[in-house]
């Protein structure tokens, strides 16, 4: 895919995403770059083409597609953002600051 082809389909950055998000939505939905990140981790967004790009050099691009799904998912469900948080929470239990398994034998 050429360098023009990419920023067309996917011409946001994240705090873009995070601003059309807010766009959809508007001002009575908190949407910050960490709510980004749980909604990204909980659906595995990464993997799914239509909605982001992680070029070689750089940072990862959303497409609009993104921002609608984002927006209608919320629609459905107004607990769709906590959800996510709650998601990645539990994912992500225990991992922050947690020696590795066998760090403290490995020390003595």
């Amino acid at each position: 895919m050429s360098a023009h082809a990419i920023n067309s389909v996917y011409p946001l950055r994240q705090k873009e995403i995070v601003s059309e998000v807010k766009l959809r939505l508007g001002d009575q939905v908190r949407v910050t770059t960490h709510t980004l990140l749980c909604v990204r981790r909980a659906y595995s967004i990464d993997e799914k083409a239509c909605f982001s790009y992680k070029p070689p050099f750089g940072s990862r691009l959303y497409s609009r597609k993104f921002a609608d799904w984002i927006a209608a998912q919320h629609r459905k469900d107004p607990k769709f953002f906590d959800n996510a948080v709650a998601q990645y929470k539990q994912q992500h239990e225990g991992t922050i600051g947690a020696k590795p398994v066998g760090a403290a034998s490995a020390a003595r």
